[in-house]
């Protein structure tokens, strides 16, 4: 068992060497790419807001903290589901060809997606700087519904996994669906107090969270914290194992696929 997960573990660590190097090797703005699809989105929208074409009201903090953080955290969400289906379609030959561990591609993938995130967070700290955000140690405790974001997100890929291997469609689909997700979350306004479509907020878990992480960053909400960490208990848990095992299980099977 302990060479098993020392498997996993150095395997895992070195496929996501492997990708973080290969990915911006032959581009000129390097890793700047990482944080430019929430930087750019954030600004058009800044720029909307600032000339009234989108009107941003009843929000405690500046519209460009709120978006930043928004697009930020969202990206994440969206790696947390791509990632897991990359890992399977970028080794393919791999997985065809060697018997390993099938986990070490899924811990691929979160570490890929931490390495993503830990660049866009540098962003939102310099965002923040600018912006002269009001910040304190009681903002540390964000880090609990950022990490159950997290994990709802990354519980949604590997559960894709299965489709996304056999039909490209999974794939092809995914930016589209998200795409589209975003404007019925907290990401880039506030959402209406009093509309007959609140219980899109209210009962998303996704829109949840995202409140949450502003609650706690900027306004020391703690209240906000019960949900993210009945979330979080859950998945790490329950559903996210559950998740990897039938994964496991399903694992031959897509190889068998693979190879036809």
């Amino acid at each position: 068992m302990k060479n098993k997960f020392s498997t996993i573990y150095f395997l895992g660590l070195s496929l996501a060497k492997r990708d973080i190097a290969a990915q911006y090797r032959q581009t000129y703005l390097g890793y700047v790419w990482a944080v430019l699809p929430p930087f750019v989105m954030s600004l058009t929208f800044m720029f909307l807001n600032s000339t009234g074409v989108v009107n941003v009201s009843d929000n405690d903090i500046s519209y460009p903290v709120y978006v930043f953080t928004g697009t930020i955290f969202w990206q994440m969400f969206c790696d947390c589901i791509n990632n897991p289906m990359k890992a399977i379609i970028t080794n393919k030959q791999l997985l065809t060809k060697i018997d390993f561990p099938r986990e070490a591609l899924i811990f691929e993938a979160f570490l890929n997606t931490c390495f993503s995130l830990l660049i866009k967070l540098v962003l939102l700290i310099i965002v923040l700087i600018f912006f002269d955000a009001n910040l304190s140690l009681n903002s540390f405790a964000s880090m609990i519904p950022i990490f159950s974001l997290f994990l709802i997100g990354f519980f949604i890929g590997i559960s894709l996994i299965p489709l996304g291997a056999l039909y490209d469609d999974v794939q092809f689909a995914m930016p589209i669906i998200l795409g589209f997700l975003i404007f019925f979350m907290p990401v880039l306004y506030v959402p209406p107090s009093g509309s007959q479509f609140n219980f899109i907020y209210d009962l998303n878990p996704i829109s949840i969270l995202l409140m949450s992480i502003r609650d706690t960053l900027y306004g020391n909400d703690f209240d906000s914290l019960l949900y993210p960490i009945i979330f979080s208990i859950i998945l790490l848990f329950f559903l996210i194992p559950l998740s990897i095992k039938i994964y496991k299980i399903i694992a031959p099977h897509l190889i068998e696929r693979m190879e036809a």
